[in-house]
């Protein structure tokens, strides 16, 4: 058989990941393996796993919250349960007997007691589907990196003790930090294959469009917007200043003044985050300008692309506490995203202005910008007012305005209209969820 011959950049890095992989599974005393590698090389990863998991139905990525062993257990069993499921009026039509429902757990069962039940009655019950589990552990947030790395050392202790899960469950878990690992790797190390990996996936761009054929405007442009994202890590201000120049040169000569805001929007970030708020305030105007001629020209996204762009100018004025500019730069952005019908970001806006207000010592404007917060949050769908910043400018507004103000009632009936009869309790359990500052730079 002919080896695979890589075509481009992503296809030599998967094969490199692949020749890692076998490596693992060739240590048969192994039962984890942890890849240690950059940020930028992860979402690699969970796509290695996820073409894995097309062949071999045991290998999923569980990518949930770990708070407490028994928690990420349940959370993953219900993902795995969830996987099946969704594949069971398949199976069925193709005559499989998908019938299988997943256990609760026994009184006094442990959560890896549980865990591995469920996996061999799982595998018991499609001896032909779920021969071999690959589990792999990347929760997104770990509330202890001590009880994780506790969890996992008892995890494969107890692998032993089980003969079948010793020889059908492997686990694996990949980060850019190993030293939560440290405990296990000192007790146990022959159960452990650490591998030290950067594929240099932040490169893939680069190398894509070097390989392209593609010649012409487009292609300029894209090479140089992925030069911007290097430089901005770089810190580079004068090689930031030429791209900008290079790629507003193109976007005027093509009329795409869409992609202008965009680069003005990247090289504004970038300047503040370098703590140059003259050039950054320049750029974020540059935007502005250039989202209006995308009105003029009747690009669908040109009234967002404005208010990005005032969101950003208001950022500036924000981080040197100029509130007073800074709410005048917020209160200009409601037209726009209402035209846009981003109703999210109109509550978002009203929400900022009545901060900056309040800064500023102008108590009266903070409750007027307040109400318009709420007001404009009647035209989100239900479910979208509690996981927006609305409870926020609505807990905001119930700490600024006073008892006896005229507009009590009209604030009342809207927070009844916006979270029901009970709003007082559901406002009073989202008051320490979020906070009152601009999220948006």
């Amino acid at each position: 058989m002919d080896p695979i011959r890589p075509t481009n950049s992503v296809e030599r890095r998967m094969l490199k990941i692949n020749d890692d992989w076998r490596y693992f599974t060739e240590q048969t005393d192994a039962k984890l393996l942890y890849w240690q590698l950059p940020e930028a090389d992860h979402a690699l990863l969970n796509t290695f796993f996820q073409v894995q998991g097309e062949y071999a139905r045991g290998v999923q990525v569980y990518a949930g919250e770990f708070n407490n062993a028994l928690q990420y257990v349940t959370d993953t069993l219900n993902q795995l349960y969830h996987f099946y499921d969704g594949r069971r009026e398949g199976a069925l039509a193709q005559g499989i007997n998908a019938n299988w429902i997943l256990p609760e757990r026994e009184s006094n069962e442990t959560d890896i007691n549980y865990l591995f039940r469920v996996l061999s009655e799982l595998s018991a019950y499609h001896p032909d589907i779920f021969t071999f589990f690959t589990l792999v552990l990347v929760p997104y947030q770990v509330t202890s990196y001590t009880l994780f790395s506790e969890w996992i050392t008892e995890l494969i202790a107890k692998m032993h003790t089980n003969r079948w899960i010793t020889e059908h469950v492997r686990i694996v878990s990949f980060g850019e930090q190993g030293d939560w690992l440290q405990p296990l790797m000192k007790s146990d190390p022959d159960n452990i294959c650490f591998l030290q990996r950067d594929y240099q996936s932040k490169n893939i761009p680069r190398e894509l469009l070097a390989e392209s054929s593609d010649r012409g405007a487009g292609a300029d442009f894209r090479r140089i917007f992925i030069e911007l994202f290097s430089v901005v890590k770089d810190k580079d201000p004068k090689k930031l200043a030429k791209l900008v120049e290079q790629g507003i040169n193109i976007s005027q000569k093509q009329r795409w003044f869409d992609q202008m805001v965009v680069i003005q929007l990247t090289a504004g970030a970038a300047y503040l985050s370098w703590g140059d708020d003259k050039q950054s305030l320049h750029a974020y105007q540059q935007a502005v300008f250039a989202g209006e001629q995308a009105i003029k020209k009747q690009h669908p996204a040109g009234e967002k692309l404005v208010a990005n762009a005032l969101f950003g100018m208001a950022s500036v004025y924000l981080k040197s506490k100029y509130y007073q500019d800074a709410a005048q730069c917020y209160q200009l952005i409601p037209p726009f995203t209402i035209k846009a019908e981003d109703y999210i970001l109109t509550v978002e806006a009203w929400r900022m202005v009545a901060f900056c207000w309040q800064n500023a010592k102008e108590k009266e404007q903070a409750i007027q910008a307040g109400l318009q917060a709420l007001e404009s949050g009647l035209f989100l769908d239900e479910p979208l007012r509690l996981n927006s910043s609305l409870p926020i400018a609505a807990n905001s507004l119930l700490e600024v305005i006073p008892d006896n103000h005229q507009c009590i009632d009209d604030m009342e009936e809207k927070l009844q209209q916006l979270f029901g009869e009970d709003w007082s309790e559901i406002l009073a359990s989202t008051h320490d969820v979020g906070s009152n500052g601009d999220n948006n730079v």
